[in-house]
């Protein structure tokens, strides 16, 4: 069994970021670190239905497990949920029927998807499946809906009425009770939509203008796959999970990279053997700007990173168990998400600077020089900050891996190094605040809480590097 936490990482190779989590047997997100330490959380009203990730602002948009729907199958959820930095609610649109997946829209409106009941003439002409596995209400298919911030309904999808009975048959191990089990809802740039269908083992793009296919692939290729998404290469990257598949003669899942003009396998990640990788549900995959892909084995509620050439980078396995009616105690992950914070983060270092920092020559002290938080000053000083490390300042008091709490004020003056030199630390804000200089950093490694909090003039900034800077109101540590 693998050691809970973080297992590796080569710095060199892995693509230097931050990686949200929603365990599905707990009512926490988090956003965890190159080391694993967790830099933020947001606390769900529900378990997740079944994940969430972050908007351009910051915002976590998620799926919550309400069970007030007529369904009880995995992947049900009945609320969409978003959340800003702080865990405030902004929206949600709750619908019972809700499941799976869903996708924030350019124009502010929100693609979903439910499950919706089969009519009767046509649940007869379906093939495949167990013979005779229906439940009473009959068999479930998915619809695909966009609503607006107002919760209204503008467009709709119907699977029903799109699919062959007869061509896109249920997997004949399968019982009866749902036609697709539909597990992704991407809209592409151009408004179409990017599925996949579980129970047919086949993935789609669905024309938004004309209900129509615009393509379709997997059949007799993919087992019950999850998460196909678009790569800026055109191409669909798709986790298949291998599970009552031809290709798979033993339980072993693949990431492939699929070229939808030619429908050719143009990369593949797999293991030797093939049960070192293997997850026969939930489960996706995210392509990095270096080239490497962020691979979560929901199942195990592992997440790793492979280079192009399939070698490990990266490594982490989700230390949050919590019981489940169908699992028992469990560690699951429905999907993982690397964020670059020069690119995602949340009130980003070039806002502070610009719109907090203003005309004010900014110094950082650093809690440690260990490398750790390399990729967090790099970030400053490309920003123009100017930074000071422990090592720099030679002070015994801000030695690297500082176990206690340690409030330095901007000249250094927090001779005690534990923060009770309060006078000078509120003269140090008093002047930052005032326009005059520059910036107080508390670094706390204590037990499992670990992070990096900037006191300015603007008051705290809860941080470990940029991604949870947010200023308020000035405060007197």
């Amino acid at each position: 069994m693998k050691k809970l936490g973080l297992n590796l990482h080569k710095p060199d190779k892995a693509y230097q970021g931050y990686t949200l989590i929603s365990p599905m047997e707990g009512t926490n997100t988090y956003l965890i670190d190159m080391q694993g330490i967790i830099v933020h959380r947001w606390q769900l009203p529900y378990r997740p239905g079944d994940h969430g990730y972050l908007l351009d602002n910051g915002h976590l948009l998620i799926g919550c497990r309400t069970n007030k729907g007529p369904v009880n199958i995995g992947g049900k959820s009945g609320m969409i949920l978003e959340l800003d930095w702080d865990g405030n609610r902004v929206w949600d649109y709750e619908e019972p029927t809700l499941h799976h997946d869903f996708s924030r829209m350019p124009n502010g409106n929100t693609m979903v998807t439910g499950w919706e009941l089969v009519p009767p003439e046509t649940m007869k002409e379906v093939k495949g499946g167990v013979a005779e596995s229906e439940p009473p209400e009959g068999m479930w298919s998915d619809y695909f809906r966009e609503v607006t911030v107002q919760g209204d309904a503008v467009w709709e999808w119907h699977a029903h009425e799109h699919l062959d009975p007869e061509a896109d048959a249920i997997c004949p191990l399968h019982r009866r009770d749902e036609w697709t089990h539909t597990n992704t809802c991407h809209v592409l740039p151009d408004g179409n939509i990017l599925t996949s269908w579980r129970l047919l083992d086949q993935v789609a793009i669905i024309d938004k203008a004309t209900g129509d296919f615009a393509w379709k692939w997997g059949r007799e290729e993919l087992g019950h796959q999850h998460d196909p998404n678009l790569l800026e290469n055109g191409n669909i990257l798709i986790f298949d999970n291998g599970w009552h598949a031809l290709t798979a003669p033993s339980p072993g899942s693949r990431i492939l990279e699929v070229n939808p003009n030619t429908n050719k396998i143009e990369w593949e990640y797999k293991t030797q053997p093939p049960w070192e990788f293997f997850s026969s549900f939930i489960s996706g995959s995210q392509r990095l700007p270096n080239g490497n892909t962020l691979i979560c084995e929901g199942m195990t509620g592992r997440v790793f990173e492979v280079t192009h050439e399939g070698e490990m980078v990266w490594e982490y396995v989700n230390p949050f168990y919590g019981p489940d009616e169908r699992f028992g105690n469990a560690n699951r992950l429905f999907r993982a998400y690397r964020y670059d914070g020069r690119t995602n983060c949340r009130d980003g270092i070039s806002n502070l600077r610009e719109e907090d920092l203003a005309n004010k020559k900014v110094q950082v002290m650093a809690g440690n020089d260990d490398g750790t938080n390399a990729s967090f000053w790099s970030l400053l000083e490309d920003h123009g900050f100017s930074v000071v490390t422990a090592t720099d300042r030679k002070t015994p008091r801000y030695k690297t891996h500082i176990r206690r709490k340690v409030l330095a004020g901007a000249d250094g003056s927090d001779a005690n190094g534990d923060g009770s030199n309060g006078s000078a630390a509120k003269a140090a804000l008093q002047e930052f605040y005032e326009g005059t200089v520059k910036l107080v950093v508390i670094s706390e490694t204590n037990g499992c809480k670990k992070w990096s909090t900037l006191w300015t003039g603007y008051g705290k900034i809860r941080a470990s590097a940029c991604f949870s800077w947010k200023p308020t109101r000035p405060k007197t540590p």
